[in-house]
């Protein structure tokens, strides 16, 4: 099949190599090799003439030139080519990610710190309150700030939060992405949401709330000036608070 000529020079599909994938979310990407035979400059530039950058698939007309990757051979030359496009059918089909680790963070923001360590007035678990203008210990529950554990709580019994200094607290994070031909909007960075689209998160959330954190967008396809079949591949993002839940007086409700 040969689709273009230039001066003498015919340049071939490769029927062989031509290939479509199409994912779950509608986003469809390509494959494509093209022969010319000849001298190899000539070749090359046949090549560049016929497959130009946001030019069509062979095989299918939805999905466009992305990338051209000239291989020049004993014979003239080989473009390896890219595309994308989308399967209009299947677009509005998100696909999501949970990502679930851990953090450490210092025992002092844990919200259960008055029950593991007291307070300077009353210590408990050998914790030691300092003055932070003398630096002795402190009783003044105004102002005391945490120092530590003290690794004995008597002189025969061992502290066993002796030396603890941080925990781990889990860190959530929960993406969406999908296909559109219609670039959304990218407002409510910092706002709060208690749900977040899809399946979410199953767990028990308690008092925990979500802080959309991230939108990024790629777009694909056609890429002439005034193109009406641009694909846009989008993924929010959502990270989850820690157990008393984002701050409303520092983000927004």
């Amino acid at each position: 099949m040969a689709i273009k000529a230039f001066g003498s020079a015919a340049v071939r599909v490769m029927p062989e190599t031509a290939r479509l994938t199409v994912r779950r979310n509608g986003l469809t990407e390509g494959e494509c090799s093209y022969e010319c035979n000849g001298e190899q400059t000539a070749a090359g530039l046949a090549l560049a003439a016929a497959l130009p950058i946001g030019s069509l698939h062979p095989y299918h007309t939805q999905v466009y030139l992305e990338s051209r990757v000239l291989v020049y051979t004993p014979r003239g030359a080989i473009a390896n080519c890219t595309y994308a496009g989308a399967e209009y059918e299947a677009l509005d089909k998100p696909t999501y990610e949970l990502i679930i680790g851990m953090e450490e963070s210092p025992i002092e923001v844990h919200p259960n710190f008055e029950v593991i360590a007291g307070a300077p007035s009353v210590p408990v678990n050998g914790a030691i309150f300092l003055d932070p203008e003398t630096g002795g210990i402190s009783t003044d529950d105004a102002t005391g700030v945490f120092d530590r554990f003290a690794p004995m709580l008597d002189a025969t019994t061992k502290n066993p939060k002796g030396g603890i200094e941080a925990f781990l607290d889990p860190v959530v994070t929960y993406r969406q992405s999908y296909v559109t031909f219609t670039l959304p909007s990218a407002s409510g960075f910092g706002d709060i949401d208690n749900d977040v689209p899809g399946p979410g998160f199953k767990g028990s959330l308690g008092l925990r709330t979500w802080l959309y954190v991230g939108f990024t967008y790629r777009r694909r396809g056609d890429t002439s000036s005034d193109g009406d079949r641009f694909v846009y591949e989008i993924q929010k993002e959502w990270k989850l608070s820690g157990r008393a839940g984002w701050d409303t007086d520092i983000y927004d409700s």
